[in-house]
C-alpha cells in the first residue's frame, strides 16, 4: 500500500507533490482508477502513476497534460480522452517529459501532442486523433526532441501522424504510423521498425 497523504483531486496532488520535490527526491503520485475531469500541469520530478498498466486503461483523464519544466517527470497508465483544439499533451520548457503504456485520444479537430521546446518521448501507448488534425497533425514538433518507441501514431483522416519544423522526431517500433510523417526546416529523425501506412 503506497505510504502518504491523500487528496481529491490529482492536481491537489500534484500542487503537494510540485512543493516537495526536487532532482535528489523526487516524488511518485498513484492515481486510483477512475475518471478525472481535470487538466493538469506536472511538476518537476514528479511521476503520476494511475492504476492498472499494460494498456487496460482503467484510469481515464478527461483533460490535458502540460509540461514545462527544466528537469524530468513522467505520466503512466492512463486513457487521456476529450476534444481540446490545442492538443491533449503540450510540452515545453527544457526538460524532458515521458509517459508510459498510455493512451492519447483527441476527439476534437486538431493536434494530439505539442513540442515546442524541451523533450517529450512516449513509451508502448497509442497517440491518435480520432477527428482529424485541420491541418496541424497528431504530433507537431515545432523544436526540441520526440522520441516514440513501441507507440502507435494515427491521424484518422488521412492527413500528418508526425509533423517536425525543427530539432528532431523519431519513432522506433515496432509500431504504425497511420498517416503522413513530414519533415521540413532543420528537422531530422529516424523512423525504424514502423509499419508506415502512408508517408509523405
Amino acid at each position: 500500500t503506497p505510504a502518504g497523504p491523500t487528496y481529491d483531486t490529482i492536481t491537489n496532488a500534484l500542487v503537494a507533490a510540485g512543493a516537495a520535490a526536487t532532482g535528489s527526491s523526487q516524488v511518485v503520485v498513484m492515481v486510483k482508477g477512475g475518471t478525472y475531469a481535470e487538466d493538469l500541469v506536472i511538476p518537476d520530478y514528479v511521476h503520476v502513476v494511475a492504476e492498472g498498466g499494460n494498456l487496460t486503461y482503467s484510469t481515464v483523464l478527461q483533460g490535458s497534460v502540460t509540461y514545462s519544466g527544466s528537469g524530468r517527470a513522467s505520466l503512466a497508465n492512463f486513457y487521456i480522452t476529450t476534444g481540446d483544439a490545442g492538443g491533449l499533451v503540450n510540452v515545453s520548457g527544457s526538460g524532458t517529459l515521458e509517459i508510459f503504456s498510455t493512451s492519447i485520444d483527441n476527439t476534437a479537430v486538431g493536434p494530439v501532442a505539442t513540442l515546442a521546446t524541451g523533450r517529450l518521448i512516449a513509451n508502448d501507448g497509442v497517440i491518435r486523433s480520432t477527428a482529424g488534425t485541420g491541418g496541424a497533425a497528431t504530433v507537431v514538433v515545432t523544436s526540441g526532441q520526440f522520441q516514440s518507441y513501441r507507440t502507435n501514431l494515427t491521424e484518422a483522416a488521412g492527413g500528418r501522424a508526425l509533423s517536425a519544423a525543427a530539432g528532431s522526431a523519431s519513432v522506433f517500433g515496432p509500431a504504425t504510423v497511420t498517416g503522413q510523417i513530414d519533415y521540413s526546416g532543420t528537422a531530422t529523425g529516424t523512423v525504424s521498425q514502423v509499419n508506415v501506412v502512408h508517408m509523405a
